[in-house]
């Protein structure tokens, strides 16, 4: 005659039902039931070791607890930013830098160990191509011919000239040792400073690229 079945129902702790199995007498669950509610996991009031040779129904109760999470996001296999924390608690990731355009975060990794959700992001992104670029003498900007550079190509820059001064070249700054002549680096949105020397009083400015 065909064995009888009994049910074990897994319940949350206001008694809903979460899950019912049914098991033939005499025989047991090798593993709970996986209940899929994202970020959260249950814990058992009875051992799976109880849960073997079922001769009658039984009732489970579990308790609800919440995954960690740890994240960890990567630019080109380089980590650009990573948290721990609870699983559904927010988090701002850092503005990424302007010369990533159509960004966004591919997953690359999703695993639980030890109630730790570990996820891993890569940035897919093109990088921008065009760059605004200002020039100043002082606190004054100079409109000149140029005012972008395309990262792809290389830039010459102007060589201006002013009355009265003698143009030695564009810097970042004032105080800046750095001097340039050409821009070919895409990390480089230059903002630069026209230090001159004085030869006379005149300050009548003249463009000439």
């Amino acid at each position: 005659s065909p064995k009888k079945k009994y049910v074990i129902e897994f319940m949350n702790k206001d008694l809903e039902v979460l899950e019912s199995v049914f098991v033939e007498e005499g025989e047991g669950l090798s593993e709970f039931p996986i209940i899929d509610i994202e970020g959260y996991y249950y814990v058992w009031d009875t051992s799976i070791e109880e849960l073997q040779d079922i001769r009658e129904d039984k009732i489970v109760i579990g308790s609800k607890k919440e995954y960690y999470k740890n994240v960890k996001y990567y630019i080109d296999d380089e980590l650009f930013y990573d948290y721990i924390g609870l699983y559904t608690k927010k988090y701002n990731i850092p503005k990424l830098d302007s010369k990533y355009e159509n960004c966004s975060w591919v997953e690359t990794k999703n695993e639980v160990l030890n109630f730790t959700v570990y996820i891993e992001y890569e940035l897919s992104y093109t990088l921008k191509s065009t760059y605004n670029i200002k020039f100043y003498d002082g606190d004054q900007e100079l409109i000149l011919d140029i005012n972008s550079y395309d990262n792809k190509e290389e830039t010459i820059l102007p060589s201006p000239e002013k009355e009265g001064y003698e143009f030695v070249g564009w810097f970042l700054s004032s105080i800046s040792l750095t001097k340039y002549e050409r821009i070919e680096k895409l990390t480089l949105n230059l903002s630069a400073q026209m230090p001159s020397i004085p030869t006379q009083d005149s300050l009548k400015l003249k463009n000439k690229i």
